[in-house]
């Protein structure tokens, strides 16, 4: 066991260091050709995006509206913009009239709204469909060789809460929908029947029935925070900022390049960056030069980031000469393993579940 996490210590440590910038003082600047497409000064200081975040519509569900489901997941997502300084929030109070135009318009194809639009984007949801469901399962009996006992397992209830739905990414002032995401999230939990015994021999019976539960508040909330959980990095890839290469610095045979997002960027170290330039090429079929969007390759944030800038180390080095004043950067936000493999756990953890209780079944007979 201590061997093991010793293992994981080890690990953990390595990814750190790896983007660990040392002797930041020896590195020289290196010249770095300008790209063709210079940002403008507006580009490099854009404001980050406003967003209004309007109330996740739970109406369609009796569960949902029960356990304040469309409450927890609005606060979910203002959390997740918040935390990650990806944009900043407008209040929802004085601006429901926007709402409805918006959501009028997605019904007749007409936005006729003509009050004042704060924000970049809107964010509109619903939860369309949850459930609750119990599951009985019987006691067991097993003799232990060793202690020559038996042993006995009560009876118990398994239950399981989902919600599904959606969220809605609109772009203003033209209330169109520019991204859905699906909202899909489910919990588990279990209750022992708790009842009068009647013991006979090794064997134990119950003289009481315990009714299942119709519903449970906690279980339903746990799936609305998975489901938000599972689109984190679908919201912070849609809202993260842009940034430019703005300096180039070598150290014998390492590069590092300076980029114009920091931490009030939301920035941390380890994150993942994209590299992309433009270049242009003509189009046979207008004869036109136009810019085409490349990608370069990508990078992570090192230990040293400032307020409004920050350094970078490049994950195939090659790339370097590829690199040029100006060029464009995204973070890119990826899921985690466990959160990638979340949904197919789950599925290989209740197909075990069943051939086990069939097993016992065909044991019995």
């Amino acid at each position: 066991m201590i061997i093991n996490i010793f293992k994981i210590l080890i690990i953990l440590s390595t990814i750190s260091c790896s983007t660990k910038i040392s002797n930041f003082e020896l590195y020289n600047q290196s010249f770095l050709s300008k790209s063709e497409f210079i940002p403008t000064k507006d580009q490099i200081n854009k404001d980050k995006s406003n967003i209004i975040i309007y109330k996740i519509n739970d109406k369609k569900s009796k569960l949902a509206i029960r356990a304040g489901l469309g409450n927890i997941a609005t606060k979910n997502i203002e959390t997740i913009i918040a935390s990650n300084k990806i944009a900043n929030i407008i209040n929802r109070d004085n601006y429901q009239k926007l709402k409805d135009e918006i959501t009028l318009s997605q019904l007749n194809n007409n936005f006729s709204y003509k009050g004042p639009i704060p924000a970049n984007y809107a964010i509109i949801g619903e939860i369309s469909g949850s459930s609750f469901n119990s599951k009985y399962i019987s006691s067991k009996e097993s003799f232990d060789e060793k202690t020559k006992k038996y042993n006995y397992t009560p009876p118990k209830y398994k239950y399981s809460g989902s919600v599904e739905g959606k969220v809605n990414i609109i772009q203003l002032p033209n209330a169109s929908i520019v991204k859905t995401i699906e909202l899909k999230g489910d919990a588990n939990g279990e209750e022992n029947i708790n009842s009068n015994n009647i013991k006979i021999g090794k064997f134990q019976f119950s003289n009481q029935a315990l009714k299942p539960k119709e519903y449970d508040e906690s279980i339903m909330q746990r799936s609305i925070n998975d489901a938000t959980y599972m689109i984190e990095e679908d919201i912070k890839n849609f809202f993260a900022p842009i940034g430019y290469i703005s300096q180039k610095k070598k150290y014998k045979n390492k590069v590092i390049f300076k980029i114009s997002l920091g931490s009030n960027d939301g920035i941390k170290q380890n994150d993942k960056i994209y590299i992309y330039t433009k270049v242009r090429i003509k189009n046979d079929l207008t004869d036109q030069f136009e810019a085409e969007t490349r990608y370069i390759g990508s990078a992570k944030i090192s230990n040293i980031i400032n307020d409004t800038s920050s350094w970078i180390v490049l994950e195939d080095n090659k790339n370097n000469i590829k690199i040029r004043l100006g060029d464009i950067v995204k973070i890119k936000y990826d899921k985690s393993f466990a959160k990638k493999h979340n949904k197919t756990f789950d599925n290989f953890v209740k197909t075990f579940e069943t051939i086990t209780e069939i097993l016992e079944l065909i044991a019995k007979q």
